[in-house]
């Protein structure tokens, strides 16, 4: 990434929108960068938080070509935090407007990610993503 976002914009969205309740001292380390999510989904923003929580922005995007996406964002996340010993996964899509799309988006992360319970999606409004 060429513009560095600074680490309480990063502290706050991981507290507030996606609820983390990691102790103050893991956010004194706050990585950002960008990770290739397949030819569905493309480059999407990846922060470490404490080398403990590994989040995923995506960008905005067709319902389509996130339910078709969907798999290889879920098999890249978990490689990712596995390969490097990260404790979580949360994948972060911006609301499409859509609430069948978002249930179907929310029940396809959740076959793939199976019984593992490290691995979460969360659906937020795009203006939580100012900053970002």
């Amino acid at each position: 990434m060429s513009n560095k976002i600074p680490d309480e914009i990063i502290k706050r969205f991981a507290q507030d929108v996606l609820g983390c309740g990691c102790p103050e001292r893991v956010f004194k380390k706050i990585e950002t960068g960008e990770v290739s999510i397949g030819h569905q989904m493309g480059i999407a923003k990846r922060i470490v938080i404490g080398d403990t929580l590994l989040i995923y922005i995506v960008p905005e995007h067709s319902a389509e070509s996130m339910l078709n996406g969907i798999e290889q964002v879920v098999a890249a996340g978990r490689e990712d935090r596995d390969s490097n010993q990260y404790n979580r996964f949360r994948l972060v899509i911006p609301a499409i407007g859509d609430p069948k799309i978002e249930t179907l988006l929310c029940s396809a992360f959740a076959e793939k990610a199976g019984a593992d319970e490290k691995l979460h999606i969360h659906i937020v409004e795009p203006g939580c993503l100012n900053g970002l």
